[in-house]
């Protein structure tokens, strides 16, 4: 595509890539490369390697005709990865693939009959296992159901209990090593490919380990024994066995949701779990192996993104978002980087570093965008130092004020940086390109400014949240980068509640806002989402916790304000026009938050117009889906931002 507008088409159709894998010599790197929208039935990936150091060097492995993920090297450096070429929509078999065969046909090295997909596997350290995740075999409900049985469904009956299984690679022989009534949910080899410790929650909820922690365990492979390590109060992720010790991420406060994540370890001989590094006034984002007895961490420090060895050496820091990222240590001294990372004017690329040079190996989506970024910072009402990032088409002119769309992020935890995909579907670029400024603030809340930061959400939302974005919008005005005149509001999510609340609290002239996937009701989505843990400590309050005259929630809901608007209204204040979009399968923010929002506005004659996306989930993946929302928004905008 030649530089200039993007059309809605080439930004749903853009190619990422994503689970990077660094080879065992440190000398090339597989990735997965996939759609950002879905245009098929089942999903389609491709695998790709590029070799380290070596400019646009990517070539593509295997056809992209099926959805092949989760690529890994093994221990003698050929790669293996999930498909679902035996089983069109189902990750449920692993392939193997010699790099130095004249023939490069996959061939499965694990049972291709399972009905249940592999949820994450791993290669043990010397190469002859592979430990995996996969659901307990229990018939789909359609095919249940057809043999006479019912479809009714009873809680807590038939939950799908992950398990960890082993696959002998010289016997071909896989078993179940971990089968109970718990939720394995992450797991780690040791060296010497004798054990693993594994993390369990009590069941599938995604929320299980908010209410009831999560458990560590170890098994010996050679026995089949396995023992409880330790307990742990919250939710746990990226778990990695080095040494003596598990080094893991958990919230710093691991009991709350509205938390910074930060470093823990585990030491398995005292099995005692303590505080490691990160978390006061940065984020651990990621925690990755890197061999020779390292650690590496991916931390979120302001608007940079940084790569930590061992919580003492800085390998990498960067002023962009790293989207995915390996790191190989061939010694103590010569670490291999590969990472992932865009900016305003081009998509998503593969990047390496090694002895400080930095390579591009790919060239993916032959474009560049006419759309500019830059960082933004500004200070919240009470002083507090924030930033965020400002998009506007590619200008020479420093003194223009813009029409702009201020796009929240979602999360909250979370925060907008430099990247292409702002802040999401690529909303950012998309509305650069055609004319407009683009301001993301990253508000109170968020990530990547410690616990202080983030913490202000448990409780507080749609209050000093509101007002940091409010604050960002009258310092652009300020610095005469916005037109006071002409702004709209929009978001998804987290981003999408903040446009709910400018609409119904009118206590700035925004134009419009833009709803997407928002809440509106903070009670109601504590019921119905799926996250309940998460959305309480958010809200501060659960409706079954709470006094019948207790109706703080209410405050913040916008579904509550639609009156007073009313009210409003009637006094001469014009509300400002809405537009809604919503997945119609949404079990985070469940449609009924759109849908009741949306009668309220029609009993009191306030204009909003309400779309919602059949068979989508919290994130749109539909490419026909994509494309419509792209369009709404923008003839949203030019018709309110004229």
């Amino acid at each position: 595509m030649p530089q200039g507008l993007l059309t809605a088409e080439s930004l749903a159709d853009i190619a990422i890539p994503e689970h990077l894998r660094i080879s065992p010599d440190g000398k090339q790197v597989a990735y997965v490369l996939k759609p950002s929208s879905r245009s098929t039935e089942h999903p389609k990936s491709s695998i790709w390697i590029a070799a380290i150091g070596v400019s646009h060097s990517a070539i593509q492995i295997t056809f992209g005709l099926f959805q092949d993920t989760q690529v890994e090297w093994t221990p003698d450096g050929n790669i293996s990865f999930l498909s679902d070429r035996q089983n069109r929509g189902k990750l449920s078999s692993l392939f193997f693939l010699k790099l130095d065969s004249a023939n490069r046909e996959p061939q499965a090295i694990s049972p291709t009959n399972m009905l249940q997909e592999i949820i994450s596997y791993s290669w043990s350290p010397n190469g002859r296992y592979i430990a995996y995740l996969k659901c307990k075999e229990i018939e789909q409900k359609g095919e249940y159901k057809a043999k006479g049985g019912s479809n009714i469904n009873v809680y807590g009956q038939n939950w799908r209990f992950a398990t960890l299984r082993c696959f002998d690679i010289e016997t071909g022989f896989a078993r179940t090593i971990v089968e109970k009534e718990s939720h394995v949910t992450g797991f780690s080899w040791d060296r010497d490919s004798s054990r693993i410790v594994y993390v369990t929650q009590d069941n599938p909820e995604p929320d299980s380990p908010g209410f009831n922690g999560s458990k560590f365990e170890q098994i010996e492979l050679s026995t089949g024994h396995s023992h409880h390590v330790a307990e742990f109060p919250g939710p746990t992720a990226d778990l990695v066995w080095e040494g003596t010790n598990i080094y893991f991420r958990a919230g710093v406060i691991p009991e709350h949701a509205s938390t910074s994540w930060m470093t823990y370890m585990l030491q398995l001989d005292q099995r005692q779990w303590s505080k490691h590094a990160y978390g006061d006034d940065v984020c651990a984002a990621r925690i990755r192996r890197s061999g020779c007895e390292s650690v590496v961490v991916l931390v979120e420090s302001g608007l940079h993104d940084q790569l930590h060895l061992n919580n003492k050496q800085l390998l990498y820091s960067g002023l962009h978002q790293i989207e995915d990222w390996d790191v190989r240590s061939i010694n103590n001294d010569e670490h291999v980087i590969a990472f992932t990372r865009s900016a305003g004017g081009y998509s998503t690329q593969v990047f390496s570093v090694h002895a400080g040079d930095l390579c591009q190996l790919s060239r993916h989506n032959s474009f560049k965008s006419p759309v500019q970024v830059e960082p933004f910072y500004f200070h919240g009402d009470d002083g507090a130092a924030l930033d965020g990032v400002f998009l506007t088409p590619e200008t020479n002119d420093r003194l223009k004020s813009w029409p702009t769309v201020v796009i929240p992020h979602g999360g909250p935890y979370n925060r907008t940086t430099i990247t292409f995909d702002v802040p999401y579907y690529h909303f950012g670029p998309w509305l650069a390109s055609n004319g407009y400024a683009v301001l993301c603030p990253n508000y109170r809340g968020g990530s990547s400014h410690g616990q202080k930061h983030a913490s202000a959400a448990r409780g507080g939302m749609g209050t000093i949240d509101y007002s940091d974005i409010i604050a960002a919008v009258k310092t652009g005005i300020s610095r005469q980068l916005i037109d006071p005149g002409r702004t709209i509001i929009a978001g998804w999510s987290q981003g999408g509640y903040h446009a709910y609340l400018a609409a119904t609290r009118n206590d700035f002239p925004f134009r419009g806002a833009i709803c997407g996937a928002g809440v509106t009701d903070l009670d109601m989505l504590v019921m119905t989402s799926c996250h309940p843990w998460y959305e309480t400590d958010l809200a501060g309050m659960a409706p079954w916790d709470s006094d019948l005259t207790d109706t703080r929630n209410r405050s913040r809901s916008p579904t509550w304000a639609l009156k007073k608007l009313s009210d409003d209204m009637r006094s001469g204040v014009n509300p400002m026009p809405i537009l809604i979009l919503h997945p119609e399968n949404d079990q985070t923010v469940p449609v009924s938050q759109a849908l009741s929002f949306h009668r309220g506005c029609l009993l009191h004659g306030i204009p909003c117009e309400l779309v919602t996306y059949p068979d989508e989930d919290h994130v749109v993946e539909q490419r026909s889906h994509r494309i419509d929302m792209l369009e709404r928004i923008l003839a949203f905008c030019k018709l309110h931002l004229a």
